[in-house]
């Protein structure tokens, strides 16, 4: 039997955890106990649970560690801990997860890929498109002719993306798909990426050239 804790103990995680326990709740093979950020770190609720050791996975925030060691204190059954987000160095410091070699921990392994690099486009569209002028001339409720305001393109140029993990595989596929621009990519596996994303990159080189192939960029991305 799966018998799941979901704890919400930290509050700015509320949606996607929210999402995370309504998706499984709807599964009857499942049994899961949700905790609200009150009831996650009241011990006296925590005690009162009947049949605690019956639960063997917890879903967790990834940061709030003390939280997360307090849970597994209580839920001696666990045997898979998920962090809800991407890293997990936070929980590494709990030494219920770190001494225990039957537990396993996992995360959410590029759920942020599409949103940093939509944020990516963001930045480069921002200095590219001189908003910070617009911006300046709008509070004065001026206005320039277009030649006056230093606007450039991204179409056609140059992107080097620094890491292509799942984050720097989506800003090369905006780059090169979204702005039509040539994609360099830096990997410390070039071998290992993805078939998928060496078609839309005409090189990928090793963190030692660097120093080269930054010479040729318009656009650095640090992914």
């Amino acid at each position: 039997a799966i018998n799941i804790i979901i704890s919400n103990h930290m509050k700015r995680h509320n949606n996607i955890i929210s999402t995370i326990y309504k998706s499984l709740n709807q599964r009857s093979d499942l049994n899961i106990k949700f905790l609200t950020p009150e009831n996650a770190t009241d011990k006296n609720y925590l005690s009162s649970i009947a049949n605690k050791d019956e639960y063997n996975v917890l879903f967790v925030p990834h940061t709030g560690p003390e939280v997360t060691t307090q849970l597994l204190e209580n839920f001696n059954g666990i045997k898979w801990v998920q962090a809800v987000g991407t890293g997990v160095e936070a929980l590494m410091s709990s030494e219920k997860i770190v001494n225990n070699d039957d537990l396993v921990l996992t995360n959410l392994k590029s759920v942020s890929s599409v949103a940093l690099s939509e944020f990516a486009m963001l930045g480069a569209l921002f200095f590219t498109k001189n908003v910070l002028r617009f911006q300046k001339l709008a509070a004065k409720g001026e206005w320039e002719k277009p030649g006056n305001l230093d606007i450039a393109r991204m179409s056609g140029k140059n992107a080097l993306v620094v890491g292509l993990g799942s984050i720097g595989r989506e800003i090369a596929k905006k780059c090169a798909y979204g702005f039509d621009m040539e994609i360099i990519g830096i990997d410390r596996n070039p071998d290992g990426v993805p078939e998928e994303a060496k078609k839309m990159i005409k090189h990928i080189g090793t963190p030692d050239e660097l120093p080269e192939l930054v010479k040729t960029a318009d656009f650095v991305f640090a992914a």
